[in-house]
């Protein structure tokens, strides 16, 4: 091998350009039109005698627009000039604390290919990402001629951070926050033929924040800006993210159906919550079945009509409760997840209208003096913390396999630290055995001094109570989380301001209690009882029936800036934060990041 030295002014006067995967505006065009060739609208070409679901995700039209003009929701308002975009997705990169986003002068190793995975993938679109605030997104969707006198129904699992729906160039709602289900009825403007479903989405909702970026303070090394404390819930995701996010799909049935079902399982049968709805003109008389079958192989452990001549006047909605005993199912657990489909059909007596499948489990969740119980058992919560369930929120293998090495590596829980995970990340819990904490969307709430303003905080108790509702089947999770480190319970200066926020939570938590009273709440992912009781008083907790959920959680960071590790090693954690009574864990627990 000969090495041959170059001369001092080789590289002088050659032209120094960085690696750029942005395509030319020419070509930008060029691929637009070859893709908006390639659009296909959705096609309904049958359907089903109870119930018809249709995903609509797939690519959409898309067009750029930060004007007020609501024509282009019209059917006739051509969209030759569009763009195409994929949904679900945003159309700006992902950008998550702790994945690719700078600590101090330092990188984050491979999440710094993720963030720049993210910036390819939205440079290749054929719009300008970085200046698009606002959007419309267009679907056409085919009906045959048995869609008349249909119910239609269309759920987008998330809109960030807030849209207005149209149909057939009809304003059917309009809506406010990123991680809520939007469900429009859309049964009186459905036609034979095409159909056009609009949206415009705005990714920036809450404006005029005074100095959104001054740093109010540091959660261990995060800091924590006047826009984390004053904008629109948005979890841990920055960079004001856009779009349709999450799924959107479609569901035709009869106007009489099944609205909601809540499986409250027990070890030998369970209670079943199950809404039903008349949006006909007419009363009518129903009859309710059940059929319970096994996931893996098909067994059915039950197979019964349960309820007979529900009535249900024109226009009337009713929830029916009733329970099944004495089955004999396989339980679900982390080393045995055991699924089943639970099958709920309503019938008219001589045929069936409406079917409705959720799967779940047979498990139960208890807090036994201060302790947490699986299936009636003691069970030791084993986890770790950070999944990457909102980097990469669409894909089930990549989550089954990711939830598969947690389990190798005998983890048995994970916490949805700084987000909720979503159907995606939970069904893969379920089908895995890995129990969730399923954390809140608006971590350091009311921190310090800051207050929201009451029309966003109503906003986020809303949203995440929602969420609370469309989760409650999965025998994953395990408990709720309302938020990361809220913290105000200590660090406000304010006394009596620190007693409102309390008020403010604890009433959340018994909100969360009456649609869930399955499972614990943490009241806040750094909250224990010892410490909120020698700032306010038992005085308080008691006149203000202050409900501070069931489980206290401590953050520590031994031999980093609390206590030597070595310290511990005498029952001091549970000296110093146990409450009798009450489960003591730690979502928060290392010797620092690595």
């Amino acid at each position: 091998v000969t090495v041959t030295q170059l001369p001092a002014d080789f590289f002088k006067g050659q032209k120094v350009a960085e690696y750029d995967s942005r395509p030319t505006p020419a070509q930008k065009e060029a691929k637009r039109v070859e893709q908006r060739a390639d659009y296909r609208h959705i096609r309904v070409d049958k359907i089903l005698p109870q119930r018809t679901v249709v995903s609509l995700n797939g690519d959409w039209l898309f067009l750029p627009d930060g004007s007020q003009d609501e024509s282009k929701a019209s059917p006739d308002v051509p969209d030759n000039a569009w763009h195409v975009m994929p949904v679900p997705n945003f159309w700006n990169p992902i950008r998550v604390w702790l994945h690719g986003d700078g600590y101090g002068n330092a990188t984050k190793g491979t999440s710094d290919i993720y963030y720049k995975r993210e910036l390819e993938r939205c440079q290749q679109y054929t719009f300008d990402t970085d200046r698009t605030n606002d959007a419309w997104y267009r679907q056409w969707v085919e009906f045959p001629h048995e869609i008349a006198g249909k119910h239609v129904e269309i759920t987008f699992e998330g809109i960030s951070k807030a849209g207005e729906v149209y149909f057939n160039g009809h304003h059917i709602t309009s809506h406010i926050g990123m991680f809520e289900d939007v469900t429009v009825d859309v049964s009186d403007y459905v036609l034979p033929g095409k159909n056009l479903i609009a949206v415009k989405v705005h990714r920036q909702f809450v404006k005029g924040i005074e100095n959104p970026d001054q740093v109010l303070d540091v959660a261990v090394t995060v800091p924590v800006t006047n826009s984390m404390l004053k904008d629109l819930p948005h979890a841990g995701y920055g960079g004001a993210p856009g779009g349709l996010w999450q799924p959107v799909t479609m569901t035709i049935t009869e106007p009489i159906r099944i609205t909601d079902v809540f499986v409250k399982p027990a070890l030998d049968g369970a209670t079943f919550d199950v809404t039903i709805k008349n949006s006909s003109t007419k009363k009518g008389k129903f009859n309710l079945s059940t059929l319970i079958k096994d996931k893996a192989d098909g067994t059915i452990i039950y197979n019964k009509a349960d309820l007979k001549n529900i009535t249900l006047e024109a226009g009337e909605q009713k929830v029916v409760t009733y329970a099944v005993n004495d089955l004999k199912p396989k339980l679900w657990a982390p080393h045995t997840p055991n699924l089943y489909d639970f099958n709920f059909t309503l019938s008219d007596g001589s045929h069936a209208v409406d079917c409705s499948t959720v799967t779940s489990g047979f498990r139960t969740i208890e807090d036994r003096d201060g302790i947490f119980h699986l299936n009636g058992k003691p069970y030791w919560l084993r986890g770790a913390n950070q999944s990457p369930g909102v980097l990469v929120p669409h894909d089930p293998e990549f989550a089954d396999i990711f939830c598969q090495l947690m389990r190798a590596g005998n983890l048995n829980v994970t916490r949805s630290h700084m987000a909720p995970y979503n159907r995606t990340w939970m069904d893969a819990s379920d089908r895995n055995g890995v129990g969730v904490s399923q954390e809140g969307t608006w971590p350091w709430l009311m921190l310090l001094s800051s207050m929201p303003e009451k029309e966003i905080l109503d906003i986020w108790k809303h949203e995440f109570l929602s969420l609370v509702k469309k989760y409650r089947n999965h025998p994953s999770l395990f408990f709720w989380t309302i938020n990361n480190e809220m913290k105000f319970y200590e660090n406000d200066p304010d006394p009596e301001r620190a007693k409102r926020k309390m008020i403010i939570i604890s009433d959340v938590v018994k909100q969360m209690r009456a649609i869930d009273p399955t499972r614990p709440v943490c009241f806040d992912s750094n909250y224990f009882r010892k410490e909120g009781k020698k700032r306010f008083g038992d005085e308080f907790y008691q006149s203000a029936g202050i409900d501070d959920g069931d489980i206290d959680d401590v953050h520590q960071y031994y031999n980093w800036y609390v206590q030597n590790v070595f310290e511990q090693f005498d029952g001091q954690f549970q000296k110093t934060y146990k409450t009798p009574g009450r489960m003591l864990i730690s979502q928060e627990m290392s010797t620092g990041y690595p």
